[in-house]
């Protein structure tokens, strides 16, 4: 039975990722539209003109958005599907609290990483045309393509782990304030990431307040947890059930 509940909860963040992946590909949709219009009269310019404090505020609106979504979300299909009876106070209290949350300890931390990768990543075509002798028009073209490439590639793994991580920090939470005792590690595999670490802990029951041992001085209340390094978030495709 908790395969079964595990394979549900998969197509659900599926579905849950999909729409969260156009949300992230509008972002980067007006990412691309920022250079293009502060770059209309490129033939005065002798540098490309690339705004990273509005990439930055942009993707900053859309985290927040997304997540606030995946709560909404995930509260109430999570509480459907497990029978969780809450009231509308607990249901607004938690979401004030990871929202909170989120904005004062998360947030800006997502939104420089980010940042960091999307200027490493332009810089590096900005370098690669500069050493091929390109202009500015080309030069511009070669930087559009690629903020093109980033509304595909970045986009769906920004909505992938954001999605993950919205529902087992939810659902935990969730969890919680519905009195549940018990939370079991439930690795699916996947065809993005394999860790087998992570394999090692499928099946394994715990106690809710109990942390999962990783390996490697790595432990953590759940998948995708805020607190765990990058190297044990992206594409996982972990998750909990509880009883």
């Amino acid at each position: 039975m908790s395969r079964e509940i595990a394979l549900k909860l998969k197509r659900y963040e599926k579905r849950l990722s999909n729409r969260n992946y156009k949300e992230f590909d509008k972002c980067f949709e007006l990412f691309y539209n920022k250079i293009q219009a502060d770059n209309s009269n490129f033939a005065n310019f002798s540098n490309i003109k690339i705004d990273y404090d509005e990439f930055a505020r942009l993707i900053k609106e859309y985290l927040v958005k997304v997540f606030t979504y995946n709560v909404n979300s995930v509260i109430s299909t999570y509480s459907k599907l497990f029978k969780w009876s809450l009231t509308k106070s607990k249901v607004a209290g938690i979401k004030d609290r990871m929202l909170n949350e989120y904005n004062k300890k998360y947030a800006a931390k997502k939104v420089t990483q980010m940042t960091e990768t999307t200027k490493n990543v332009l810089n590096g075509v900005l370098t690669d045309s500069q050493a091929k002798g390109l202009g500015i028009k080309d030069t511009l073209k070669n930087i559009l393509d690629k903020v093109e490439d980033m509304r595909l590639s970045r986009a769906k793994t920004i909505a992938r782990t954001e999605t993950s991580s919205a529902i087992n920090n939810t659902s935990l939470r969730t969890a919680k304030e519905a009195k549940m005792k018990k939370k079991t590690w439930v690795w699916i595999g996947g065809r993005y990431t394999f860790r087998e670490n992570h394999r090692r802990l499928n099946g394994l029951t715990i106690g809710i307040d109990e942390y999962f041992d990783l390996g490697k001085g790595i432990k953590t209340l759940s998948p995708h947890h805020p607190s765990l390094p990058a190297s044990e978030v992206c594409n996982c495709s972990c998750l909990i059930l509880f009883k």
